[in-house]
């Protein structure tokens, strides 16, 4: 419920502090659902969902803010904007990466954890440090964009 709450604040809206507290308690619930059992998958995808909402708008909003379109190849091209961000958030991203793949070991064609995984691993290579990493991490969100499309599992 906390999870609904909080996606139906708006990220930069005057109760941002109420939606991070909503999602804050959501992943809290999330989090001893997975120490209560390490292969519930829809635990394990949800993680993965937390981080996508968490990161996703500052990540768009940081692209709006340097003129940079959706569709641009990246990284961000602000280099302290950037680092701020991978402060903020990829650990965060990363979390919810592995969390995602956990739930694939156990669900290969897991719908959510493909979608997810693939917008985690954009919103990663947004805050690549350089243009080889982006490339590596677009390209496995393509896979598995493509994998939810079409029912296979991209190889890392």
């Amino acid at each position: 419920m906390k999870f609904v709450q909080a996606k139906e604040l708006a990220a930069d809206g005057p109760n941002r502090t109420e939606r991070d507290n909503y999602f804050a308690e959501a992943e809290s619930f999330d989090r001893r659902l997975i120490q209560i059992d390490p292969h519930d998958v829809n635990s394990l995808s949800m993680s993965g969902v937390h981080a996508a909402w968490r990161a996703g708008p500052e990540l768009m909003r940081a692209r709006e803010r340097l003129r940079m379109s959706a569709g641009e190849a990246g990284p961000l091209n602000d280099p302290a904007l950037r680092a701020d961000l991978l402060a903020r958030y990829g650990s965060l991203i990363d979390e919810g990466i592995e969390d995602l793949n956990k739930a694939l070991v156990i669900n290969p064609d897991f719908p959510d954890a493909l979608q997810f995984l693939s917008r985690l691993y954009r919103s990663r290579a947004d805050l690549a440090d350089s243009t080889a990493a982006y490339q590596r991490d677009t390209a496995l969100a393509d896979a598995f964009e493509v994998r939810a499309a079409a029912g296979k599992k991209p190889t890392d």
